[in-house]
């Protein structure tokens, strides 16, 4: 049994979340008045974040993972990191044979300040990294030979790591 403190699936609501705060954030970036009418469109989103909620709300959430019983192979803590102009996050999961369970979800919505794709990108790695961190430190005492692997489909983002040569400052100053 591993203690509840990893296993978050509020995680698995990050879609809903994103939504709603990327709403917040348009209003925000329109400078609307408190009490200024809606466009058309901005109500429709508007309603629509309630109407999420109660969807998410109905979903089964899996309680898969406080009974997950490893098997005889090595367990693996999987952390995918991706990102879109609009937000980036990352999720993990643990594998052991043929079984695996969500275990922890995190995601942001991007910054005002306009970022390039592959610095999203380079966000969301930098979010599955220290999400993989977080889980890990705490797995450790119940799965002592616990393997970690992370994820990302961004070929800048890996050249970025594994490079020898100075980066770029925004990089650079996010690495250490």
């Amino acid at each position: 049994q591993v203690s509840s403190k990893v296993y978050d699936p509020l995680g698995l609501l990050s879609p809903v979340t994103s939504r709603a705060k990327l709403l917040i954030q348009e209003l925000w970036q329109q400078q609307l008045e408190w009490d200024e009418p809606l466009s058309p469109e901005l109500t429709s989103q508007w309603h629509e974040v309630p109407q999420n909620l109660e969807a998410a709300a109905a979903t089964t959430l899996p309680d898969a993972f406080s009974q997950f019983e490893m098997q005889s192979t090595t367990p693996h803590l999987h952390v995918f990191a991706d990102a879109s102009p609009k937000a980036y996050g990352a999720v993990s999961f643990i594998t052991s044979g043929n079984q695996r369970s969500f275990v922890r979800a995190k995601s942001r919505v991007a910054l005002l300040k306009k970022l390039t794709l592959p610095q999203l990108e380079f966000m969301a790695a930098l979010t599955g990294a220290r999400l993989a961190s977080s889980v890990y430190e705490t797995l450790k005492s119940s799965y002592p030979n616990l393997k970690v692997k992370l994820w990302s489909d961004s070929g800048i983002v890996l050249h970025w790591l594994s490079s020898s040569k100075p980066l770029k400052q925004f990089v650079a100053n996010s690495t250490t």
